[in-house]
């Protein structure tokens, strides 16, 4: 017998609840931590660091086309109807960014020593919000969100490590490598525990 709720809200964010498409940027954030550890090092022929980055990022967002076509054909695709975006968590996303912003003022003009904000953190922490705002059943992407962004405004561990990333930078990639794995992990179980004995008892009486 089939939970036909969970099955209405599987279809309708199927989409959404693709985990594995989201593995390649866990996988680029933890090739660029290894890299500013020193784990792992570019060609000799790659002279130029400032290209290393957006290589490697095209290298792992290709992989995201064949994992959508495995998702194709382990359970199909599902049509919807062509509607206005929905944009359940917009007034909410404008109180957080209110929220945050009045918290960096704060902390900038109150301290005597103003202190270095992370911008790769606060853009790593916007993509994820707008990722939550789009979505409305991502609290897991908002508690994800506001971690990064604390750490991105908080000088905890700020000691450079490397002449392009300090520990905080370094800690921040990880969190957010961890952090999108675990995302993509529960959407991925979620699909596969309602759809997976659907297509399989559709596989068997074909």
């Amino acid at each position: 017998m089939y939970d036909l709720a969970r099955i209405r809200y599987v279809t309708e964010h199927y989409h959404d609840l693709q985990g594995l498409i989201r593995l390649p940027v866990s996988l680029w954030l933890l090739a660029w931590s290894a890299y500013d550890l020193g784990w792992i090092y570019p060609p000799a022929w790659f002279t130029n660091e400032w290209l290393l980055f957006p290589v490697a990022a095209i290298l792992f967002l290709a992989l995201m086309w064949p994992i959508e076509k495995l998702y194709e054909r382990s359970f199909g695709c599902i049509a919807t109807e062509r509607r206005a975006k929905v944009e359940p968590n917009k007034r909410a996303f404008w109180i957080l960014c209110g929220g945050l912003t009045f918290w960096s003022l704060a902390i900038f003009f109150l301290t005597e020593e103003r202190p270095v904000v992370s911008e790769l953190g606060l853009y790593i922490a916007f993509f994820v919000f707008l990722e939550w705002r789009r979505r409305s059943d991502g609290k897991h992407l908002l508690v994800l969100g506001i971690v990064l962004a604390a750490m991105s405004l908080t000088p905890l561990f700020d000691r450079s490590m490397y002449p392009s990333a300090t520990v905080r930078d370094v800690a921040i990639k990880l969190v957010a490598a961890a952090g999108i794995l675990a995302v993509g992990t529960i959407d991925h179980v979620t699909l596969v525990r309602t759809l997976g004995p659907v297509r399989r008892e559709e596989q068997s009486r074909a």
